[in-house]
């Protein structure tokens, strides 16, 4: 157990996390060299962009609905030069009108807004400390539709 404030990602690390599997972190954290282990070992992961995150688009697919942004980025920080390949960005708007954007390694999965909405509730397997949440879900993947 920890504080609320305390992020996912320090209590991940002590978590015995599982290949193929997705987590999810309620809170924006970002370790791009933990991101990169966990892409290495085929663990997917969403978090919460930080708004102060700087990044080059290299492509953009077409988006309908509440999905207001789907790119593959680079990261263009010298923090995020750690991270060595392209993160997926996500942006959705909630029915309440909040802008959220997302980054994951996980270029397979469909974007579909109920998914999107579990993940940031939580999802299922999630577990939770305070409001901070981390959740691992194993829905089946579509073929890539984006390459970086």
């Amino acid at each position: 157990m920890s504080e609320a404030r305390a992020h996912d990602a320090k209590a991940a690390t002590s978590l015995p996390l599982v290949s193929a599997a997705t987590y999810v972190f309620d809170r924006a954290y970002s370790d791009y060299d933990w991101f990169a282990q966990l892409t290495k070992q085929n663990i997917h992961f969403v978090t919460h962009m930080k708004r102060n995150t700087l990044f080059k688009i290299v492509s953009s697919q077409r988006v309908t609905g509440r999905v207001s942004a789907d790119e593959s980025i680079r990261l263009t920080s010298s923090a995020g030069n750690r991270y060595p390949g392209c993160l997926r960005r996500i942006g959705y708007t909630t029915e309440e009108g909040k802008q959220l954007v997302f980054i994951t390694n996980d270029f397979k999965r469909s974007l579909k807004p109920s998914l999107i909405c579990t993940k940031c509730a939580g999802g299922s397997n999630s577990s939770s400390s305070g409001s901070s949440r981390i959740s691992r879900s194993n829905v089946s993947s579509v073929p890539a539709r984006m390459q970086c």
